[in-house]
């Protein structure tokens, strides 16, 4: 029996009651997954890379990032090889 086969048979037990519930649990499970375009993908490699070798820079926090990037945008400094430049006036 497939797991479909198995889930419409459960379904006919549910009483009407809880019915309530499970369309929800399955609005959200028939959204369809998003599939990663070829930018997404070379920066998922990029971050593998950065991690493999140790470069990159990476922070334990958010309150840390933001300090890091407002540096940035305080000093007026463009970011070294291989580090995010973000604009936050764009965020």
């Amino acid at each position: 029996m497939s797991n479909r086969e198995l889930a419409a048979q459960l379904l006919e037990r549910v009483p009407e009651s809880k019915l309530y519930y499970i369309i929800g649990v399955l609005e959200g499970a028939a959204i369809p997954e998003e599939i990663p375009n070829a930018e997404t993908l070379a920066a998922f490699r990029e971050i593998d890379e950065m991690k493999a070798n140790g470069t990159g820079q990476a922070f334990n926090n958010l309150d840390d990032l933001w300090k890091s990037l407002e540096g940035l945008q305080n000093a007026g400094a463009e970011p070294e090889e291989g580090e995010l430049k973000i604009e936050l006036g764009s965020i």
